[in-house]
């Protein structure tokens, strides 16, 4: 949003929309910060018990080196090599702790991978099956569409939408950025299934047909070709 809207600082400034930015872009930093202060919470207070132990360690390792001395039981050679051998030890906790917080992210960031590979689409890409049209003439039928993105499950992006497209008959759809244009477009190919209502092609469910034979059947050219 900060990237769009200084690229796009003219137009915010025609449509006197500063505040509006400003509150989306507070909203999206407040939704962040609920998002992560609790982890970050615990993580300093875990950091700052164990520099806490650490002190707290060499402190009384000193104090009972220094006991000993006092009563003969051990000299001052001994007391360095301790001291050594405490500073080393902890320092090789330092470095497991911090290994143990990169490899917790490790195996959070492999079990979102994997949940990735595992999961089965609703709509199978490669799948041969489904109905083929021998005279495929083009009707499109648009009957009371509902949808709504599977990563906006909030926002309604088409709302009973009611569109009857004749064979051979050329149309354009216009409208503001977001209200449903190229969502239209990939519903025709299939890239989501309509959330309510149907879409028919010669009358059949595009769900009813081959996938591979229905894409087949589309020419599209996009916004940005490549």
């Amino acid at each position: 949003l900060a990237v769009e809207v200084i690229t796009n600082m003219r137009t915010v400034k025609q449509l006197s929309m500063e505040h509006e930015v400003s509150r989306q872009y507070t909203n999206m930093v407040d939704q962040v910060l609920i998002m992560f202060w609790k982890p970050e919470a615990m993580f300093s207070i875990v950091l700052g018990l164990y520099w806490a132990m650490d002190s707290a360690t060499l402190g009384l390792l000193y104090w009972r080196a220094l006991v000993l001395v006092e009563k003969n039981e051990m000299d001052m050679s001994d007391v360095v090599m301790i001291s050594a051998f405490g500073m080393f030890a902890l320092e090789a906790l330092k470095m497991v702790g911090m290994l143990a917080e990169r490899i917790g992210k490790s195996f959070a960031a492999a079990h979102a991978f994997f949940d990735l590979f595992d999961r089965t689409p609703t709509i199978d890409n490669g799948s041969n099956k489904g109905q083929e049209l021998t005279n495929f003439s083009g009707e499109t039928d648009f009957n009371q569409v509902k949808f709504v993105y599977p990563s906006r499950p909030a926002v309604l992006v088409l709302n009973k939408l009611q569109l009857s497209i004749k064979s051979g008959q050329r149309i354009a759809l216009v409208g503001a950025s977001g209200c449903g244009k190229s969502t239209i477009v990939q519903l025709l190919e299939r890239f989501y299934d309509v959330t309510h209502g149907e879409l028919l092609l010669d009358g059949v469910d595009i769900r009813k047909l081959n996938l591979q034979w229905l894409r087949s059947r589309l020419g599209v050219v996009s916004q940005e070709p490549v």
